[in-house]
């Protein structure tokens, strides 16, 4: 109402002469999609009486930061080229990201370092997606617009924040967190400021975590610690293996106080409710017989799909299988004409199977595969169990939030499941082989082929 006041008003003090000109920062199509039904009515009859509507995308942000922020005067252009002829190579090796999401922008000449500096071309792109997804998931109210001004102010604040270093000094993504902070819920602002009071966490450690929060929800950079390690760079010659080593231990760190979770190869931000679900989980007991159930699950039923016969071709007669693992039968007490046990770490004497002790123990009529020692698939066979176990005893749908999250942890734990077969498999192919008093070479590169050659040779 306000706005058609001014109109007409003004049509009445020009005669009908003035033009009204409305931008806005966002789709508006969007943003009706957001409003009640009255309020896009009303909305929808004011836009009506503007006859021509121009769409101006977000798109060309860069050509605005380029312009606005990031001109250099002749003299910084001239020193830029020459850092640049000098280092480029060595700049786009160190600014590359692994392949799990698309491929982001990188410097391709002079021309782009001397344009973007002291920012990397892909921080266009990554930026606005991030202020796009944390204002879509409701880390922040609906105020954050994600068009030139909101990335304006973020790149001057970044720019600012290293003003003071020498030239070849580069922005990681953690400076992007200021321009946000203002905006974010106190939930998740709570969660970044209690680690700075934490006395076990460092400054890096904060500003991993605001990294992590950063691109959480973003689909174009996954949390790996390659990717991570591209983010963090703060200087062109920065050196990426002692960096690397650094955020492998923070994120050790952060990972213990359960600020953030581990999916494989990915870390993600954890929210208040998901830290408290991931604390649970950890705390959750599991039983040892649990363990030597689902490795015995995996091995026998997934990989060897649940064999339990073995043809032999001379005689085109089908010949029993026992199988065991770490001394748990898997077919009850009967006995077959063929036994084969695998040894895994899980079994309390596995220490004791030495390369002699297995062989005198596969005179007695065995086969035995043994299983070397792989600390991160056990332990992330306990975490399966865990978020397993937790998801059914917890799972009752009565509150929607805990609903939500316990379905991401099922599917992350889906996940997990493949991973762990995956590796199991590539465990097996590896495994020493014992039979008959024998250590056996097999050079086969399928867990069924290695498996049948086992049960021939015992045969």
């Amino acid at each position: 109402l306000t706005l058609q006041t001014i109109t007409e008003n003004l049509g009445t003090i020009c005669k009908g002469r003035a033009w009204i000109i409305v931008t806005s920062q966002a789709d508006m199509d969007a943003v009706l999609g957001e409003l009640s039904s009255a309020k896009a009515n009303d909305f929808s009859k004011i836009a009506g009486r503007f006859k021509t509507r121009l769409s101006l995308s977000s798109s060309n942000t860069d050509e605005v930061i380029q312009k606005r922020l990031l001109r250099k005067t002749p003299e910084a252009e001239a020193e830029l080229k020459t850092i640049f002829n000098k280092m480029g190579d060595v700049l786009k090796n160190q600014l590359s990201f692994d392949r799990s999401g698309p491929t982001l922008k990188n410097f391709d000449g002079p021309d782009s370092f001397v344009k973007n500096y002291p920012f990397a071309p892909y921080h266009f792109q990554l930026v606005q997606k991030v202020f796009e997804e944390i204002r879509k998931v409701g880390a922040t109210g609906a105020h954050l617009a994600y068009g030139e001004r909101s990335m304006l102010d973020a790149f001057q604040m970044a720019a600012n924040a290293i003003a003071g270093q020498p030239v070849g000094a580069l922005i990681p993504m953690h400076r992007f967190y200021s321009s946000v902070e203002g905006f974010l819920d106190t939930a998740v602002k709570r969660t970044i400021d209690q680690a700075k009071d934490n006395a076990t966490l460092d400054d890096f450690d904060v500003q991993m975590l605001r990294t992590l929060f950063m691109i959480r929800y973003v689909d174009l950079v996954k949390g790996t610690l390659d990717n991570l390690v591209t983010l963090s760079i703060a200087q062109i010659d920065e050196d990426k293996l002692s960096l690397r080593k650094r955020i492998d231990e923070s994120l050790q760190r952060l990972e213990k106080e359960s600020l953030i979770t581990r999916n494989g190869d990915i870390f993600q931000f954890l929210t208040n409710e998901e830290r408290d679900i991931t604390r649970k989980i950890k705390s959750t007991e599991i039983a040892s017989s649990d363990e030597n159930k689902t490795l015995s699950e995996l091995i026998y039923k997934d990989l060897l799909r649940d064999k339990n016969k073995f043809r032999y071709n001379a005689n085109k007669m089908d010949y029993g299988i026992s199988r065991y693992l770490d001394g748990h039968t898997l077919d009850g007490r009967l006995e077959s004409d063929l036994k084969v046990e695998v040894i895994s770490p899980l079994d309390a004497d596995y220490d004791f199977y030495s390369d002699a002790q297995c062989i005198t123990k596969s005179t007695e009529g065995y086969a035995i595969l043994k299983m070397a020692d792989e600390k991160s698939f056990y332990s992330e066979l306990r975490t399966y169990l865990k978020t397993d176990k937790f998801i059914r005893l917890n799972n009752d749908g009565t509150q929607a939030d805990i609903t939500r999250i316990l379905a991401d942890r099922g599917r992350e734990n889906q996940e997990r499941r493949k991973r762990l077969r995956v590796a199991l498999e590539d465990m097996l192919l590896q495994s020493e082989v014992y039979a008959l008093g024998q250590h056996l070479k097999l050079n086969s590169n399928n867990i069924h082929t290695k498996f049948d050659e086992v049960c021939q040779y015992l045969l």
